[in-house]
């Protein structure tokens, strides 16, 4: 048990580090050890290990093949420790199935991931799957109800305030909005997401996110060029000099958004002032032209008398 707890941590490292030509073969190893203990347990962990590394390596159809194994082993544990571990698995399983463009499957996957979980509810993982469910309704094209998820996990962010998903829910919300062609509202949740990313010292949060925030701004050449520096960026090990670079961007940025914000409310006063202006001339104009009607009606009525 030592020895398979020591290979998956190890494969989980060097994925992460996306080393998967390294990962892969060392998590393979704990699933033929996990299959020589006769261990349900552990060879459902083998295979959700595996899943999630050919998933994040961008293999989905793997990942599909081993999240199934994971969780049909999975259902079979005794009652204690299936439900959670279900839970959690059902939920990789969806997010495998968006990455392959299945979001039906996906659909059916979270929502029983969601009526399995126990318990409380404001846990790191029912709010990851108040942001799947998002993703899933997003890509299905009912942009209502996956706004309903990602406010859902917004509200529960509060009892998990050190939850990477918080920054996820943020974001999502404004590639939600960006959608709908609500910049402004796009970029509000973008800057919510960064600040989250910053006290979270999720760096490469925050360099994707700069990206959508120039995006949404409708700004393509620095959206292009901010992404162009994403790649570059994220595999700098400065990460001291990388933190200090992405906050003098996001200050430029605000900069940049609070002068826009300024140039859009003096168009707004002078548009108002010009319609004030018309209206001004509407009411003399009218009060011109009663006037007119009523001495010509006076000048008739007295022709009349005479």
């Amino acid at each position: 048990y030592t020895e398979f707890s020591a290979l998956s941590l190890q494969a989980t490292n060097l994925a992460q580090l996306g080393i998967y030509s390294e990962a892969i073969p060392i998590a393979q190893k704990a699933q033929r050890l996990a299959n020589e203990l006769a261990d349900s347990a552990l060879i459902a962990t083998a295979f959700c290990n595996l899943g999630s590394i050919y998933l994040a390596k961008g293999t989905p159809l793997a990942a599909i093949e081993y999240y199934t194994e994971a969780v049909n082993i999975t259902r079979q544990l005794p009652a204690p420790e299936r439900k959670r571990r279900l839970s959690a698995r059902l939920t990789r399983l969806a997010k495998a199935y968006l990455t392959a463009n299945r979001p039906l499957d996906a659909k059916n996957a979270i929502s029983q991931a969601i009526n399995t979980n126990t318990p409380p509810q404001a846990s790191p993982l029912f709010l990851e799957q108040c942001v799947v469910q998002g993703d899933v309704y997003s890509a299905l094209g009912k942009l209502n109800k996956a706004e309903a998820s990602y406010l859902s996990a917004l509200i529960l962010a509060k009892d998990c305030p050190n939850s990477p998903t918080i920054c996820i829910a943020l974001r999502q919300m404004g590639d939600l909005r960006h959608q709908q062609g609500l910049y402004t509202e796009a970029c509000g949740y973008y800057a919510q997401a960064y600040q989250a990313a910053d006290s979270l010292q999720l760096l490469d949060s925050k360099i994707s996110i700069l990206y959508r925030l120039y995006k949404s701004n409708l700004d393509r050449e620095l959206a292009l060029l901010y992404l162009s520096r994403y790649s570059t960026l994220r595999d700098s090990t400065h990460n001291a000099d990388l933190v200090q670079q992405l906050n003098n961007l996001y200050i430029r940025y605000s900069t940049e958004l609070k002068q826009k914000q300024i140039e859009l409310q003096n168009e707004q006063l002078a548009r108002a002032s010009m319609e004030n202006t018309l209206l001004a001339l509407t009411v003399a104009l009218a009060a011109l032209l009663i006037d007119f009607i009523l001495h010509l009606f006076y000048r008739k009525k007295r022709n009349v008398q005479l």
